[in-house]
Formats: C-alpha cells, sequence, structure tokens
C-alpha cells in the first residue's frame, strides 16, 4: 500500500507484532513504584498478566518503608528521630502544610477494630487489588480465546508468565508491623512535634504507643518467605518469564493483537494509579483515629515557633531539635517564651525585633536571622 509516496506494509498479516515482547517490559518505572504495594496482599498470588515484571526481580528486599525528611521530637520523653515514617507521613501528609503554619492533632488507637499484633493492612477494595483481580479475569479471558482460534504458542506464553508473576509476587509477599511497646511500664506522655524544612509545625497529642508506633519506632516489613527459599522463587520467576517472552514473539497475529492491547491497557492503568494517593490503598482508619483541634496560620518563622510552644505547653522541645539559633539572644527570647506560655496573645516577634535592637554583637547574629526570618 503506498500513499503520498509512504509505503505500509499490503495486508493485516504483513504488519509484524513481534514488538508485543517488548510491551512487556514497558512501564519499570511504575512497577517499581507498586512493587512492594502489590505484594502487601495476597491477592498479588493470582495468575495474571503484569506489565514489566522485572521489576520484581530483586536480590534483596527492604526492610522498611520509605520515610520523609522532617524533626521529629517528643515533647516530653525528648526522643529525637530525623524522618518521619510511612505510616504517620500517610496519616497527616505534611508537605501539605502551608510554610510557617502550626497544626494541633489528636491520633489515638481505634479500640473497637484495633490489631494486637500491629499489623496494618491495605483496604478491602484498595485501587491496586482491584485492578489486580480486574487483570487476572482479563488474563483468563485471553487464554481460553488462544484455546478458542488453537494457538499453543499464545496459550503457553500467557500461562508461563501468568505463573512467573504469582512466583515472583509470593517471593515478596509481606505485610507490615508497627512497632509496640512490650513493657507496660509507666512512662512520659508520647506529646510529639513535627518540624518540616520549610517552616512549619505539627503538634500531635497521642499516647505512648501510639508514638512508638508511628514515630519513634521503625515500621518492620513482615515477610511471609525466607531469604534462601525467596532467591530460588525469584531464579525460577526468572526462567519463566524469560521463555514466555520468547513464545510470545512467535503468536499468531491474532493473538498479538490482542496481547499487545492488553499490555497497552494494563500499563495505562498502572501509570494512572501512580497518581493516585497512597492512603487510599491502607486501612489507616482500622488501628488509628486522627482528629484535627486547630491551625495556626503565622507569617514567619518566630510566629510559629511560638504558636508551637503555646499548643505544645512545653519549650524544653525547641533547643532540643534545635528548632532555634544556640545564641544569647534566642535564649533569652525562649525564657521570655516559657514566662508567658500561656498567654495567647503574647507578641512573639515584637519581643523578638526588641531583643534584635539591643543585640551586642549585630555582625554575629545577622546572619542567623536570615536564615529564619523572610528577607
Amino acid at each position: 500500500m503506498i500513499t503520498m509516496g509512504l509505503e505500509f506494509p499490503d495486508g493485516r498479516t504483513a504488519w509484524n507484532l513481534d514488538v508485543v515482547g517488548l510491551l512487556t517490559v514497558i512501564g519499570e518505572s511504575a512497577m517499581s513504584l507498586h512493587s512492594q504495594l502489590i505484594t502487601a496482599s495476597y491477592t498479588c498470588l493470582l495468575p495474571r498478566l503484569l506489565p514489566a515484571p522485572q521489576a520484581f526481580i530483586k536480590t534483596s528486599r527492604e526492610s522498611t518503608l520509605p520515610s520523609e525528611a522532617a524533626t521529629v521530637i517528643g515533647v516530653y520523653s525528648g526522643s529525637l528521630v530525623h524522618s518521619l515514617h510511612y505510616f504517620a507521613s500517610l496519616l497527616h501528609p505534611v508537605d501539605e502544610l502551608k510554610p510557617y503554619s502550626v497544626h494541633e492533632l489528636t491520633i489515638t488507637h481505634n479500640l473497637d477494630k484495633k490489631d494486637a499484633d500491629g499489623c496494618i493492612y491495605l483496604r478491602r477494595f484498595a485501587p491496586l487489588k482491584v485492578v489486580t483481580v480486574c487483570s487476572c479475569i482479563l488474563t483468563i479471558a485471553l487464554l481460553v480465546w488462544s484455546i478458542v482460534i488453537r494457538d499453543g504458542a499464545a496459550f503457553f506464553a500467557i500461562l508461563l508468565i501468568s505463573m512467573a508473576s504469582s512466583i515472583l509476587s509470593f517471593s515478596s509477599l509481606w505485610t507490615p508491623k508497627v512497632r509496640l511497646r512490650k513493657v507496660d511500664n509507666e512512662v512520659p506522655r508520647g506529646d510529639m512535634i513535627v518540624k518540616t524544612d520549610h517552616g512549619a509545625f505539627l503538634v500531635v497529642h497521642c499516647s505512648e504507643e501510639v508514638a512508638r508506633e508511628l514515630y519513634v519506632g521503625k515500621e518492620e516489613c513482615d515477610y511471609k518467605v525466607p531469604m534462601q527459599p525467596f532467591r530460588m522463587l525469584i531464579a525460577l520467576g526468572t526462567l519463566l518469564y524469560m521463555v514466555s517472552v520468547i513464545l510470545m514473539s512467535n503468536c499468531s497475529w491474532n493473538m498479538q493483537v490482542s496481547l499487545g492491547a492488553a499490555y497497552l491497557i494494563l500499563n495505562v492503568v498502572y501509570w494512572a494509579l501512580a497518581m493516585v494517593p497512597l492512603d487510599w490503598h491502607w486501612d489507616l482508619s482500622s488501628r488509628y483515629v486522627v482528629r484535627e483541634n486547630r491551625i495556626f496560620e503565622t507569617g514567619n518563622y518566630t510566629e510559629a515557633v511560638w504558636r508551637a510552644i503555646y499548643v505544645s505547653g512545653k519549650t524544653t522541645w525547641v533547643e532540643d531539635s534545635k528548632a532555634i539559633p544556640t545564641t544569647k539572644m534566642w535564649k533569652d527570647w525562649l525564657n521570655k517564651a516559657g514566662q508567658n506560655i500561656k498567654d495567647h496573645n503574647w507578641d512573639a516577634k515584637g519581643v523578638w525585633n526588641r531583643l534584635y535592637e539591643t543585640r551586642n554583637d549585630q555582625n554575629t547574629i545577622q546572619p542567623l536571622v536570615e536564615l529564619f526570618e523572610d528577607p
């Protein structure tokens, strides 16, 4: 067929669709993002077509969950952590806080549903679980279609790559667990302060048990398969995956069209799921109840620090977390803040300005001021 001087294959069977094997490996970046979530549920064991199964081929497994950059300190305990753990960041995303704002929250256990072992599970209808079930149904339909058109290469290609998906997923099957307090002795209150890099503060009122689970203790990944069997399953899944790609390149034209369309759809769906908020997947409400109490929006860092002090009712955490410089002027300001800690209308910025005007060494203090004050 010739159109405007351009030549195209003549007839549908003249088109070469060996590229279908390539479609199976496209989308690795999205699947790498989803791989840990997918394997957190037993639905991952369903045999199905899976874009970029190589994202599941690893020599090791993550021992913890990802965290965000923030300074977290106990108001009464003084426990200091330099990152915000995974589930805490899902309960209150700190990247959404406005600069110099102060948020007051109360987090308690959901006593009606709390799991005694500290496990947290995906929602029953989490988006990734729904897509996994749908892709299994699609795979069964393609398998039946290959039998109808008597395409042996397609039948074994779909069967093997589905088995590879199940085996690779099973090798990394896991359940997240939070750190539980194992000793029932008397401890300080668990209130925590979260300070973000853009000068926002989160004051969380909670028990020591909640503080240990969300802020102090790092979450654990409880894998169902030991390390040595994990490596053996990875090797088996990789072998099945390579054989299935070879068979897929030798399918009939009709079957290659069907498989190509299926992989295109799956890639689009998984790319779309990458934009879904993570808290849509996890059932955190079964363990925690979050109540937002007050929000203060201030115009500068000094006011934000003062509001966090006022809400928390303590000043010791300020120096412990290095939320302010260690200069005499800032220490004087902090002492005055402690003396007026119950005064809602205390002029924190005005007091700071008066101390600044009476400073003894402007050249030493000025660079520190520029770090914490707006231009």
